[in-house]
């Protein structure tokens, strides 16, 4: 029991000192660490943004296109519990006014938005028009948080079939008023 030995203590063994200098007294460069202004980081590293679902179909009788959004992963966190509380706006710049929000997924990183909206587009002018998704995180008492946006220009996509894959966020453009 350690109760018994009151008076005994442990001697110290001797250790040798670590130090940063070599034999010759010059520092040793793989021992430091580098200062944080010189290392290299990837200044918007697209992971950072995180990726979006979406599914696109377009009815070439009602020349409607519909957006379905799916899922987000990987979003940026805005929160001080490293969570946000994202949605997703969706919207054709052509279309003034028109667009579609999502409901708020509260303290997530990876919501599954699920929804499903349609854009009144004629045929002619599709492929100069550009599908725009702003992901956003919600904030109480302020203006939204931009949390990542995709620009996808609807002339290099293939609207002839259902097309559903996962696209990269970017970095959010210009605030909107």
């Amino acid at each position: 029991c350690c109760c018994c030995r009151r008076g005994h203590r442990k001697k110290p063994r001797d250790r040798e000192a670590v130090g940063l200098g070599s034999p010759q007294g010059t520092t040793s460069s793989h021992l430091v660490q580098p200062d944080v202004d010189t290392s290299e980081t990837a200044p918007e590293d697209a992971q950072h943004w995180g990726r979006l679902q979406l599914s696109l179909e377009y009815d070439f009788s009602r020349q409607e296109i519909k957006v379905g959004l799916k899922q987000a992963a990987d979003l940026r966190a805005c929160g001080p519990g490293g969570t946000a509380d994202p949605y997703a706006r969706v919207s054709l710049p052509t279309q003034a006014g028109h667009s579609h929000e999502t409901r708020v997924h509260r303290g997530t990183l990876c919501p599954a938005f699920q929804e499903t909206c349609c854009f009144h587009i004629p045929q002619e002018e599709l492929a100069g028009a550009t599908l725009r998704v702003q992901v956003l995180g919600s904030k109480r008492f302020s203006a939204p948080e931009p949390l990542g946006e995709l620009s996808l220009p609807l002339g290099a996509v293939d609207l002839q079939h259902v097309l559903e894959q996962w696209y990269q966020l970017g970095p959010p453009g210009a605030a909107e008023a």
